[in-house]
């Protein structure tokens, strides 16, 4: 199976992380909505006899890829400023490429991994005025 990266261009925030199913399910919505010279039961035929032409996988942030599920290979710690970076490499949600693929393959990551660029926006989700 070939792999493919597809950009998508947000035009507003979203609520959510990018989930797999929910990506599919709005791909499936376009179809049903006659987007595509397909129709919903055509389209979903392959998925209902579990050979799948496609898999999708969750959405993350242009020019990074999720943490590997492996053990991380990481230096012992013999400082508080090394102690400090190990922590962060084991917590970090996202790698940069050359990262992702160093630790995928048993190596020991060099580089610092960048911050989680998802930033949460609080907000009210009610505004009622209990004065008056």
């Amino acid at each position: 199976m070939e792999d493919y990266r597809i950009k998508i261009k947000l035009k507003s925030l979203t609520g959510t992380y990018w989930q797999s199913d929910t990506i599919f399910g709005h791909l499936c919505w376009q179809v049903a909505y006659g987007v595509l010279d397909v129709n919903i039961e055509d389209f979903l035929k392959p998925f209902r006899e579990r050979k799948p032409p496609f898999v999708l996988s969750d959405g993350f942030p242009e020019g990074l890829l999720p943490r590997p599920m492996l053990a991380l290979k990481l230096k012992k710690a013999k400082t508080p400023e090394e102690y400090n970076e190990v922590k962060r490499k084991k917590k970090a949600p996202y790698y940069k490429f050359d990262d992702f693929l160093t630790v995928s393959r048993g190596g020991e990551m060099k580089n610092i991994p960048p911050d989680n660029p998802w930033r949460p926006i609080i907000t009210l989700h009610a505004s009622i005025d209990r004065i008056n």
